[in-house]
């Protein structure tokens, strides 16, 4: 059974992000929890630290969900080397003046043969299986949004087990046209497998991102950095640009990893894209692993009430743009604030606060 655990921990290791993490001591374990989650994050270089408004945040960024105000769901679907399969699910909706979120990752690997520590084959196959739970509030303090998640860890490995609960915390503040995020992830206690115990793999991140348009295209320009005990540093860069024809939006993205220790320059890239219509969309990423091979990433999401043409391309949330509005006609910039609440209307037309915002603006530059 050796021989297996040490395949699973390469090929585990490779896919979160370090080969190297299968062979070092005096590291973290639970190497499943680094596996980035989500075809959008993963199409543009893994950098989503700074992205808000989207129920993926909820693995990079937690804060970012407090500018969701909508029920929605995320579906998403890996399948690696090795008979590896990642699979995702996460749900939020609007609770008490913020939003609350589910999410439910499990990483799961086929039967294989097992062998004794002589490396003899015993008859009996074995499969491995990590699972985590996680729950989230986030809501928006003053020009903060803060969000703390508790996560339930469990893992098995043939006949052996081991759980662990996880606290990741997130902030984010927009400084227009910039939204910056910071957070911090796997804080908690130990994984334990018998008598052998390691730290959860604690990440800190922090983001940017940057919506713009060119000509005809909605872009958004993203840069995460983060440090751990397993990786010091790595910087990754992403780029989305969309279009839209109604309410039907497609999507290009690319991105760059600056880490990618042991495996070939092409691993350092990423690809991929999506559309959406009418409150579905689909995204899909496209990342190399060196020998291990390629990996296809799938995710499928649903917003009710909203379509994903305006959150995913990273536009300005209604109520951030709303609150920009009043505070532009408190300073009595009142053509900027007739921009900006203009601007909101664009995006919710029933918006009432933005209605009566244009039109206190408009009389006081009569």
């Amino acid at each position: 059974m050796k021989k297996q655990i040490i395949t699973l921990a390469v090929a585990v290791a490779v896919v979160a992000g370090s080969t190297s993490y299968a062979f070092s001591a005096g590291k973290s374990g639970a190497a499943f929890l680094r596996i980035p989650v989500g075809a959008r994050a993963s199409a543009m270089g893994e950098a989503y630290g700074g992205v808000a408004g989207d129920l993926d945040s909820l693995y990079w960024n937690p804060a970012g969900l407090a500018l969701c105000r909508q029920m929605s769901f995320s579906l998403a679907y890996t399948r690696w080397f090795e008979d590896i399969t990642y699979q995702n699910f996460a749900a939020g909706y609007p609770l008490a003046g913020g939003y609350g979120a589910i999410g439910v990752n499990l990483l799961s690997v086929g039967e294989e043969e097992g062998y004794d520590w002589r490396g003899y084959e015993t008859g009996k196959d074995y499969s491995a299986q990590d699972l985590v739970v996680s729950l989230v509030y986030a809501r928006e303090v003053g020009d903060f949004s803060v969000a703390p998640v508790v996560k339930i860890i469990s893992s098995k490995l043939a006949e052996e087990s081991a759980s662990a609960v996880g606290l990741d915390l997130g902030i984010q503040r927009e400084l227009y046209p910039v939204n910056l995020g910071l957070s911090v992830h796997n804080l908690g206690t130990q994984m334990k497998y018998r008598d052998e115990a390691d730290p959860l793999p604690m990440i800190v991140r922090v983001g940017a991102a940057l919506p713009f348009y060119l000509s005809d295209f909605g872009m958004t320009a993203l840069t995460d950095m983060s440090f751990s005990q397993d990786v010091s540093f790595k910087a990754n860069i992403g780029l989305e640009a969309s279009r839209y024809f109604g309410d039907l939006g497609l999507y290009l993205r690319g991105g760059y990893k600056t880490y990618a220790e042991k495996l070939d320059a092409a691993s350092r890239i990423t690809a991929g894209g999506g559309l959406s219509w009418s409150g579905f969309s689909i995204n899909y990423a496209l990342g190399s692993y060196g020998d291990f091979g390629s990996v296809h990433r799938v995710s499928l999401g649903y917003v009710l009430g909203v379509s994903p043409a305006i959150r995913m391309a990273g536009r300005q949330d209604p109520e951030r743009l709303y609150r920009r509005g009043l505070r532009q006609l408190d300073r009595g910039d009142y053509l900027d604030a007739v921009e900006t609440f203009t601007e909101v209307l664009i995006l919710d037309p029933t918006h009432e606060g933005a209605l009566d915002g244009l039109d206190e603006a408009n009389r006081r530059l009569q």
